[in-house]
């Protein structure tokens, strides 16, 4: 909705989107938990900490933080982001007392683009808690290989992955750092080169498969649009500080070809 009023300046969805806003203000204070927001109960953060078989509550929390923002950031919310502020306390308050191998264990659950809505809320307020909470969700064992220039990314699940190179990203344009720009620019490269159909989509069934090895994974399962769409994201990023033909091209490419390929145009 948000996006929406940004990109057409048409009030209903500003309005829209204010009143969902008023009812998760009501939702947090209800539930009264240090500024806990969800649908679901905490037990499920802490399934995820434990290592315990459950479903991405970190990637479903990422929904809610890059919603709010996005609603501060293009309607002015200013009850958007109180609401995103006390749920990122609350985070801190849950998260910083653990050690490091509850970290990386957490970690192995998907958490969606966390640090990248962490590092975005550490740009709007300046408060090093943000910023603590980002940097909590640099997931070694994905991206570490990346840093020493290994496609590492066969049978791993796709949209799993981008996300935290959106974050590091972001990083990069906040606080420099060579990894911070390494990483990301290696694994775009790996990922259009040599893991994309010539529609700039990726992946079958979900995930990466063995590079150059695409002619045998064309599949009703093939080119997910979760990943184009956050290819595209990254992308934008990589182009905001090295603007090569490269990132335009992929960009045009995988818009046309995809993002709008699976729309209807006969339905609104």
């Amino acid at each position: 909705m948000a996006l929406l009023y940004a990109a057409t300046g048409e009030n209903k969805y500003k309005i829209k989107s204010d009143s969902l806003v008023t009812g998760l203000v009501e939702v947090q204070k209800v539930l009264n938990q240090k500024g806990y927001l969800s649908a679901f109960p905490q037990n499920l953060i802490d399934r995820a900490i434990a290592g315990k078989s459950v479903w991405a509550p970190w990637y479903t929390q990422h929904k809610l933080f890059s919603g709010l923002m996005d609603q501060y950031l293009y309607c002015d919310s200013k009850p958007a982001l109180e609401i995103v502020k006390g749920m990122a306390d609350w985070a801190y308050e849950k998260l910083k007392p653990l050690t490091d191998e509850e970290r990386k264990r957490m970690l192995k659950n998907e958490f969606g683009g966390m640090n990248d809505s962490f590092y975005t809320l550490y740009e709007i307020t300046g408060d090093n808690k943000y910023k603590f909470l980002a940097e909590f969700f640099y997931h070694e064992e994905a991206l570490d290989p990346l840093l020493s220039k290994v496609d590492n990314l066969n049978k791993k699940h796709a949209n799993t992955y981008i996300p935290k190179l959106i974050g590091l990203s972001r990083n990069y344009e906040l606080e420099g750092g060579d990894k911070n720009r390494e990483i990301p620019e290696f694994f775009w490269n790996t990922v259009v080169n040599h893991h994309s159909f010539i529609t700039g989509s990726n992946s079958d069934k979900e995930k990466f498969f063995e590079p150059d090895h695409l002619s045998e994974h064309l599949s009703g399962y093939t080119g997910e649009s979760c990943n184009v769409y956050n290819m595209l994201k990254l992308t934008r990023h990589l182009y905001g500080y090295n603007p090569q033909i490269k990132y335009v091209d992929y960009y045009e490419k995988a818009l046309y070809n995809h993002i709008l390929g699976q729309q209807d145009p006969k339905r609104e």
